[in-house]
Formats: C-alpha cells, structure tokens, sequence
C-alpha cells in the first residue's frame, strides 16, 4: 500500500495524528486535491484546530495553493468554522474574495460555509458584511445561503433582520421556517413562534413538522393547532 493510500485510509479510520504524520515525512505530496479534502474532513470530525491549521500552514508552504481550488477553500472555511476559529475562516474567505475577478470566486458553498460562524461567535457585524457580499455576487436566492443568514441574523439577536429575509424569500423549505421559528424562540418571542408555526403547518403538513421535531420534545401539539412548551 503506497504511503497516500494508506494516508487515505487513516482519514477514513479517523486517525488523524497518524495521517498528518505520514504527509509530512512523505517525500512528495499528493497532487489530488482530495487526499486534503479527506483530512480536512478528518478535523472536522475530530474538531482538530490545531492540526488544521498545521495541515494549512504545511501544505502552503511546500508549494501547494488553495486559491485555485475553490473546494479545498470551502472545506478549509468550513473546518475553521466548526472549530470556533472566526479569524482564521474570515482570513480564507477573504483571500479569495481579494483575487483577480477572473480567478476563483466564492460560491454560494462558501457562503454557506462561513456565514454560521458568523452565527456561533455572535459576530453581526462581520455578519452583516457576508451579506452584502452575498448579495453582491447573487447568491441571496439560493435558499441554503438564505437560510444561514436567517439562523445567524436570529442568534446575534437581530430578528427583525431574520424575519425581513424570511418574507422576502421566494422560495423556502423546511430549514427556512425552522430557522425562523426557532429565532423567535431564541429571542423569546414565543407568541410570534408558534404563530408561525402553525402557519407552516396551514401551508405545508405535519410531515415538515415532523421532520423538524416540533412534535415532540418540548414541543406538544394538540387536535386544535395549538402549541405549547
């Protein structure tokens, strides 16, 4: 078994020490960008801060560039993202908004990416400025993207924000009135929440309903639609 292979298969068994070891001994590095995309993947898995930022800093230095692989960017985002590292995913996302517009260019995956870190730290303001981003690129109708911005506008306490976007999306699934509904809840707009809830149910089924876990936990549900926790 070739030293990438098995660097493969560590990834695979999650461990990650093990993988990151073999990549640094290893005489060349792997020119697939999906043996990175595996141990990206790996931290995030293991919430490895630490080795991200190591497997970052090392691939870059030994001549491999992220910036003209738009997958490796959104999983690097991602992976800073889920590991509580606000600066480092801004940093990524950043970098590549900077290139030549000709070059590669955030995609609504990279929106999606970093946006909910946005939402974990709390960060309205480096929040407000995706959005615009956002909008400038055209990705506000994408409804995954929509959805993100609805959960982070809702978490940093600007509902008024999250519920101007939920009435101007033109098409919403499942996870848009859920964010919506659990931001009313968050910020303890309990009446408007469960009015909303109920909407959804006039408009969609129970299987939405359902699917979201509004129909059990501290959610109960009665014959007459009325909710309660």
């Amino acid at each position: 078994m070739s030293s990438i292979t098995h660097l493969g298969a560590l990834c695979r068994e999650g461990r990650l020490k093990e993988a990151i070891q073999i990549l640094i001994t290893t005489d060349h590095l792997p020119e697939d960008s999906r043996t990175y995309l595996q141990l990206l993947q790996a931290c995030i898995a293991k919430n490895a801060l630490s080795e991200g930022k190591m497997l970052h800093s090392f691939i870059s230095a030994r001549g491999f560039t992220f910036a003209t692989h738009t997958c490796l960017q959104n999983e690097l985002i991602s992976m800073y993202a889920h590991c509580g590292s606000l600066v480092n995913a801004r940093n990524v996302f950043d970098h590549m908004t900077e290139r030549d517009p000709t070059g590669v260019q955030p995609d609504q995956f990279t929106f999606a990416s970093i946006v909910p870190a946005c939402a974990n730290m709390g960060a309205l303001e480096q929040g407000m400025d995706i959005h615009q981003r956002i909008i400038d690129s055209g990705f506000l109708s994408d409804v995954v993207v929509s959805n993100a911005l609805i959960d982070m506008y809702a978490k940093c306490g600007s509902i008024h924000k999250a519920h101007e976007l939920f009435d101007k999306m033109i098409q919403r699934d499942a996870f848009s009135w859920t964010a919506m509904i659990a931001g009313y809840a968050q910020n303890g707009l309990l009446d408007e929440a469960f009015r909303l809830l109920n909407t959804m149910l006039e408009r969609n089924s129970l299987q939405d309903a359902h699917k979201m876990g509004f129909l059990k936990g501290p959610w109960r549900f009665s014959s007459k639609c009325n909710w309660q926790v």
